[in-house]
């Protein structure tokens, strides 16, 4: 009866299984968010695109009022989809063409791996 046997890896070999099993899986990073508010101010349509990327982020979205009062948030796990829209309504009664604030976060393994943050005017615009 023949035995097999298992033949030891090379040096170069092992190097390259270390780099394999180590390797750090490329992470998402926020490409836009753009916020384009509903005729009655209330609600914000939200489109979102991310790099393509092995995993899947929790994006955090805030969004600030004029008075610097957290207006909306959100939080999504588990983001496969890296091009994609929602709807976020405000909590506090709209403040017409005043500057809102919106933050985005994008988190993977507990840590910040990608932010943006920018204003808008809450005033509807037809696209």
């Amino acid at each position: 009866m023949a035995m097999l046997t298992q033949v030891p890896p090379s040096l170069e070999q092992e190097e390259m299984l270390k780099f394999v099993v180590s390797r750090e899986p490329d992470l998402p990073r926020i490409h836009f968010i753009k916020v384009y508010p509903y005729p009655d101010l209330r609600r914000l349509w939200v489109r979102i695109e991310l790099t393509p990327s092995d995993v899947k982020p929790v994006l955090d979205l805030e969004v600030f009022g004029p008075d610097g009062r957290l207006a909306s948030d959100a939080l999504i796990v588990e983001i496969g989809e890296y091009n994609f829209s929602m709807t976020m309504h405000l909590r506090t009664p709209p403040k017409e063409g005043k500057k809102y604030f919106m933050r985005g976060t994008l988190i993977y393994d507990d840590k910040e791996i990608d932010h943006l943050e920018q204003t808008f005017d809450l005033s509807f615009v037809d696209v």
